[in-house]
């Protein structure tokens, strides 16, 4: 039997003698006290009055004010278990969100209701400031957004007529190359990218599709 599985069973035996059946978040409960017998308890000579404590000590962090966040850390730090550095996160009713550490940079690792929803791999380069982040900002006047959209902007019918789309399947497919922007007064489709474009034409098309 593992430690884990002696931590469990003596966290069962203290739900019999307060009189509770095994709660829902019987897994958090367990997770966490067997982080504090790890951190705190003797590691060979630990006994069930450490986990006593511990479970005591889940209790009292329960009394602090909740303040209703979405978000609540369960656990953060190193799984012994796992050999990992983890934090783990409850978002909302459902949601377990996990930022897992790797050589290469992190892991979010997303479960709903039991199931695995999604997972994304973030490398530290990726974090990295790139050249890009060095350069000067330029500065893109109103005037000269005026100007862009005068020459490049093109309304449905127009980008429709110029590619020879049908006008009921074209949103789709423009989509792919173009981005649709709109002002107060009218609304056009933009390319996203253009081997026409300036320099700073191309600066006010991104400034324009993220903004």
């Amino acid at each position: 039997m593992t430690k884990k599985q002696e931590i469990e069973s003596m966290l069962i035996a203290i739900y019999l003698r307060i009189g509770i059946d095994k709660p829902q978040n019987h897994d958090e409960i367990l997770d966490f006290v067997v982080e504090d017998v790890d951190e705190t308890a003797d590691p060979e000579d630990w006994h069930s009055g450490d986990v006593d404590i511990a479970f005591r000590r889940w209790m009292e962090s329960k009394e602090e004010p909740d303040n209703d966040n979405y978000f609540k850390i369960i656990h953060q730090g190193f799984q012994k278990e796992l050999l990992r550095e983890e934090i783990q996160i409850h978002a909302g009713e459902y949601g377990n969100v996990f930022l897992i550490k790797t050589e290469d940079g992190f892991i979010v690792d997303v479960y709903g209701n039991g199931d695995h929803v999604n997972t994304m791999a973030i490398y530290e380069e990726d974090l990295e400031p790139s050249d890009e982040d060095n350069e000067e900002i330029v500065e893109i006047l109103p005037s000269e957004i005026d100007e862009f959209l005068d020459e490049w902007g093109q309304t449905v019918d127009e980008v429709c007529e110029e590619l020879g789309y049908n006008l009921i399947d074209s949103e789709e497919l423009l989509k792919v190359n173009y981005f649709w922007y709109t002002t107060p007064v009218i609304s056009f489709w933009i390319p996203k990218e253009s081997s026409m474009y300036s320099e700073k034409e191309q600066m006010i098309a991104n400034f324009l599709r993220f903004q």
